[in-house]
């Protein structure tokens, strides 16, 4: 079942910084694919957590979702 498990998380840091994309202070894996499918599914789980309730809108959380609204309207907007 580990094997065959679709939502095995994956580590997209890197442990190579001479192979990797610096985002900012951090070291990610060199594969830009990987990098967006990960970044999608944090965009959707913040979607998913913020519409379902199990998160408030407030001071706090916007720290977190401002740049996650932002990274989201450069992708639909193609920028």
């Amino acid at each position: 079942f580990n094997d065959a498990n679709p939502f095995k998380p994956v580590n997209l840091l890197s442990a190579n910084p001479a192979d990797s994309i610096q985002v900012g202070q951090y070291h990610l894996i060199n594969d830009p694919t990987l990098i967006y499918k990960g970044v999608m599914e944090m965009l959707y789980n913040l979607r998913n957590v913020l519409f379902h309730g199990q998160i408030i809108p407030n001071k706090d959380t916007n720290t977190v979702y401002e740049p996650a609204y932002k990274i989201l309207r450069m992708i639909v907007h193609g920028l």
